[in-house]
C-alpha cells in the first residue's frame, strides 16, 4: 500500500464521491497495488469517447478496467483496442446488449474465461502475483428482466469452487438495488450468501442516478465486494459519470513485489537505450579521415564497425521509466472542462428536478458536448490522414489502426505460442535449421544434364566495365534510404549515417571501389538476421513460418550501387529476354497482363482455342547453386573483377534467427541469392533469362518466378502436343540449372469463346 492512501483515504472517509482529479492524484502515489475500475457504459459505440476522455488523466497507473453492457457483438471488439492492455470479453452474439469487457493491463500475469448462466453474464479471471497468492476476479452482469434469485445461486456456484482461502473480487453489475429499505427476499438472499463466503461489501451507495418525471431516483446496481487476507481495499465512486451510472474506482493491495509476468519484469528493469543527443555530439567528434587511410576492403569496414560500436557504447542511458503516454492524441484540456462544466449542470438539475429550464439547460449541452466528442476525435482523424500526402500505405495503416485491424507483433506471436515450449534461443535455433533443411531437401544431387548448354545458351558478346562508385552518388542512395529499415548484424543505424553522411559518403565510396577492385567482401556483411514470420496453419510447427532477412545497411548501399550499374548495362544492351517483365525498369505486372490479354483476345477473335500452362518453381529464389549463378552472369556480360566480387559476396553466407533481442547460432547458407537482399531480383533474372531459348512452340511470359506458356490453335490435340513439347523443355533446363518444379502449383487452363467451343470425343 502506498504511503499516500491512508491520507487519501482520511480525506474522503465521509464522502463516498470524490473528483476524479482526486482520484488521479491518489493512484500516483499507490505502490504494489491492484487499481481497478468499473463503469455500466450502457453502449461502448455511444459512450466509449466520453470513457476515454474519463480515464486519460489516470490510464497508466490502472491495471484492470471492467465494463459491463457493452452491448456490441464479438466482431466489433478489435474496434475499442486500448493500448497496453489485453482484451477479454463475453459478448452476446444473438440479442442485443448486455456483455461484460476486461481490459487487463499487458504486463498482468491475468487470465480468464467466460460463464453464460441462464441468469447471468461473467468472466471469471484470475491474477498471479509474484508471492504466489492468487486473486480471482468475478465481473458479472444480470440482465434486469432475470430472475435474481437464480443469479445468486449461478454466482454462488462459482464463488464456492474458488480456493477457500484465496482473495476474492466480485464487480459488476448485478441490478440488486442494495439500497432498497423493502425486505425483498432475493436481496436478502443474494447479501448472505456473499457474507457466507467472507466477502466485505465496499460499496454502500448511489451508484446509479437519473431523474424521471421530475424526480430523482437513486439506486446502487454496481457492486464491489472483496474476500482479502491483505491490507483493507478502498473504494470510491467518482462523481464524474458516463451515461446514467457513476464510476467505481477500487485500490486493493497485493504483496511487497509487483504483479508482473517474467518478461515484464525485465522491462521494468533498468533499460539501456541509445541517447541521439549523446549520438550526435559522439559522432561529431570523430576524424573520418583516419579510415581513408586503409588499403584494404576487409580492414575498413572493420574500422568502421569499431567506430560505430564505440560511439554506440558512449551514447547509451539507463531509464527505468517504462510506461508511455496513453492519453489518445485527440483528448485535449477544453473537453474535459466541458465534461466537469455538464457534472455541474446535473448537479444543479438534481438539487431541484422539477424545473424545466434547468432540464433544458442540461440536456441541450450534454447533446452538444456528445457531438464535440465525436467531432473532435473525427478532425484529429482528418488531420493524420491529411499528413499522408496521399500516400495509401499510410493511410490504409491509420484506417487499419482505427478498426482494430492492426497485425500482432511478429515476437509477440512467437512468444505467445512458443516460449513454454523451448529456451529461446533454441526456438531462434530450431527456425534456422527448419529453414536450412527445408533448401537441402529440395535440391537435388544429380549431375547428369539433359540439355546442352550451348544450344540454348546465348552468350553475351559485350562485357560491364565497373563504374567507380562516387561519393555524391552514395550521398544520394543514403538521402533516400527511409530510417524505418532496421540495423543490420552490425548494429549501424539509417538515421546516423544520414546525420555524416557528408564524412562518410566518401568513405563508402572508397570501400566499395576497392572491394571490387580486389573482389574481397567481409564476411560480417554477408550475415543475415532472419524475422519468422506466421503463415498459416499450426503456430507449434516451425515450418508453417516463412524467413525474412534483415541485412546491414552498409550491405544495402554497396549492392544498390553494383546493381544499378549491372541494371542499367542489361537494359542498354536488351540481354533480358523480352518475355521477362519482373524487376525491370518499365516492365511490370500490368504490362505482362496487358500483353497476355492482348495475345488470348487476338487469338479467340482468330476462332482458336487457347491453353495457357502455368509453371511454379519451389522456392527459387533459394535453391539456385552459387557457381551456376556465376556462371549465368557471365554469359551475360558480367565478367572479370565484378564477377570475381561476386564470387566473393555469394560464398560464405550465413544468417541466425533473432527473436525479441535473443539471436541464436550462426548457420551457413550455401544455395540460392540473398534473401532480402537488392541484388538477389537481378542475380535472378540473369540465372533464368536462358529459359526462354528452350521453349519452341508456345508465347511465354515471366514476371521473376512466375512463367506461363500459351499456345494457340484450332485443333486442341495440336495444342496438347506442342505445350507437352515444351514442358519437357523447361523440365530438362529446370534439371539442369537446379531448379525443381512445383507440381503440385503448376496448373493448365483452357480458354475458348462461348460460342466456340470445341467438340470433345
Amino acid at each position: 500500500m502506498g504511503s499516500s492512501f491512508m491520507d487519501f483515504q482520511e480525506e474522503t472517509q465521509y464522502n463516498r464521491f470524490v473528483d476524479t482529479k482526486l482520484w488521479t492524484t491518489h493512484l500516483n502515489g499507490t505502490q504494489n497495488s491492484l487499481n481497478i475500475i468499473h463503469i455500466n457504459i450502457r453502449s461502448m459505440r455511444k459512450n466509449f469517447n466520453a470513457f476515454l476522455i474519463l480515464i486519460s488523466q489516470c490510464q497508466k497507473k490502472l491495471d484492470l478496467i471492467i465494463l459491463t453492457e457493452i452491448n456490441i457483438k464479438k466482431e466489433e471488439l478489435p474496434m475499442y483496442r486500448m493500448d497496453d492492455f489485453d482484451m477479454y470479453s463475453n459478448t452476446r452474439e444473438i440479442k442485443r446488449g448486455g456483455g461484460i469487457l476486461i481490459y487487463a493491463k499487458k504486463e498482468l500475469n491475468f487470465s480468464a474465461f467466460s460463464h453464460n448462466g441462464a441468469a447471468s453474464e461473467i468472466i471469471q479471471g484470475q491474477l498471479n502475483t509474484m508471492d504466489q497468492k492468487d486473486i480471482h476476479i468475478v465481473a458479472v452482469y444480470r440482465p434486469p428482466k432475470t430472475n435474481k434469485l437464480k443469479f445468486t445461486d449461478e454466482l454462488h456456484n462459482i464463488i464456492k469452487k474458488l480456493p477457500k482461502y484465496s482473495d476474492v473480487i466480485v464487480v459488476g453489475d448485478t441490478n440488486i438495488n442494495l439500497l432498497d429499505e423493502t425486505s425483498c427476499r432475493a436481496k436478502i438472499k443474494y447479501k448472505n450468501m456473499l457474507y457466507s463466503q467472507g466477502m466485505d461489501c465496499l460499496i454502500n451507495d448511489v451508484t446509479r442516478e437519473e431523474i424521471v418525471n421530475g424526480r430523482v431516483t437513486r439506486s446502487c446496481l454496481d457492486h464491489l465486494w472483496v474476500r482479502s487476507r491483505r491490507p483493507v481495499p478502498a473504494a470510491h465512486l467518482l462523481t464524474t459519470k458516463i451515461a446514467d451510472h457513476y464510476l467505481i474506482g477500487a485500490t486493493i493491495s497485493i504483496s511487497d513485489d509487483p504483479i508482473l509476468s517474467d518478461s515484464a519484469k525485465s522491462k521494468c528493469d533498468k533499460k539501456v537505450f541509445l541517447c541521439n543527443k549523446l549520438m550526435r555530439q559522439n559522432l561529431d567528434a570523430v576524424n573520418w579521415n583516419e579510415l581513408n587511410d586503409c588499403k584494404c576492403p576487409l580492414l575498413l569496414y572493420e574500422k568502421l564497425c569499431m567506430t560505430f560500436g564505440k560511439i554506440y557504447e558512449n551514447s547509451k542511458l539507463q531509464s527505468t521509466s517504462k510506461s508511455k503516454r496513453l492519453r489518445p492524441s485527440w483528448i485535449d484540456n477544453k473537453l474535459n472542462s466541458k465534461i466537469y462544466y455538464r457534472d455541474q449542470l446535473f448537479r444543479k438539475w438534481k438539487d431541484n428536478p422539477k424545473c424545466m429550464s434547468l432540464r433544458l439547460e442540461y440536456t441541450k449541452f450534454r447533446n452538444k458536448l456528445n457531438k464535440s466528442i465525436q467531432a473532435a476525435k473525427n478532425k484529429f482523424r482528418q488531420e493524420e490522414l491529411k499528413k499522408c500526402n496521399n500516400d495509401a500505405k499510410k493511410v490504409w495503416s491509420h484506417i487499419n489502426s482505427w478498426l482494430g485491424r492492426e497485425k500482432p507483433k511478429l515476437d509477440d506471436v512467437i512468444l505467445k505460442y512458443l516460449s513454454g515450449t523451448d529456451s529461446l534461443v533454441n526456438i531462434c535455433n530450431n527456425f534456422t535449421g527448419t529453414f536450412t533443411e527445408e533448401i537441402h531437401n529440395i535440391k537435388h544431387n544429380c549431375n547428369e544434364k539433359f540439355l546442352k548448354r550451348d544450344k540454348y545458351v546465348r552468350p553475351s558478346n559485350v562485357s560491364l566495365r565497373f563504374r567507380k562508385a562516387s561519393a555524391a552518388e552514395i550521398e544520394r542512395i543514403i538521402d533516400n534510404m527511409s530510417n524505418e529499415k532496421s540495423p543490420g548484424s552490425d548494429a549501424i543505424r539509417v538515421q546516423d549515417i544520414k546525420y555524416v553522411k557528408k564524412d562518410i559518403s566518401p568513405i563508402l565510396a572508397n570501400f566499395i571501389n576497392m572491394s571490387v577492385r580486389q573482389g574481397l567482401y567481409p564476411d560480417e556483411l554477408k550475415c543475415a538476421l532472419i524475422r519468422p514470420i506466421y503463415k498459416q496453419g499450426s503456430h507449434l510447427d516451425y515450418g508453417n513460418y516463412r524467413p525474412i532477412a534483415i541485412l546491414s545497411i552498409v550491405n544495402k548501399i554497396t549492392e544498390k550501387i553494383i546493381v544499378r550499374q549491372i541494371s542499367n548495362f542489361l537494359d542498354k544492351h536488351n540481354i533480358i529476354s523480352d518475355c521477362q517483365h519482373g524487376f525491370r525498369q518499365g516492365r511490370s505486372t500490368s504490362t505482362a497482363l496487358k500483353q497476355f490479354t492482348d495475345y488470348v483476345n487476338n487469338c479467340l477473335d482468330e476462332r482458336k482455342q487457347v491453353v495457357a500452362l502455368f509453371v511454379d518453381f519451389k522456392k527459387a529464389f533459394d535453391t539456385l547453386g552459387h557457381d551456376q549463378l556465376l556462371q549465368a552472369m557471365e554469359e551475360c556480360g558480367i565478367r572479370g573483377p565484378l564477377n570475381n566480387w561476386l564470387k566473393s559476396y555469394l560464398s560464405n553466407r550465413s544468417m541466425q534467427t533473432v527473436i525479441s533481442g535473443t539471436r541464436g547460432s550462426e548457420a551457413n547458407i550455401r544455395y540460392g541469392v540473398p534473401t532480402g537482399s537488392v541484388y538477389g531480383p537481378v542475380g535472378y533474372i540473369m540465372h533464368v533469362n536462358s529459359l526462354s531459348n528452350v521453349i519452341e512452340n508456345c508465347k511465354m511470359f515471366m514476371y521473376a518466378d512466375d512463367t506461363c506458356l500459351l499456345y494457340a490453335h484450332k485443333d486442341l490435340q495440336i495444342i496438347q502436343k506442342c505445350i507437352q513439347k515444351d514442358l519437357e523443355n523447361i523440365i530438362k533446363w529446370s534439371h539442369d540449372n537446379g531448379i525443381i518444379i512445383n507440381m503440385t502449383k503448376t496448373k493448365c487452363m483452357h480458354i475458348c469463346s462461348p460460342y466456340n467451343k470445341p467438340k470433345l470425343n
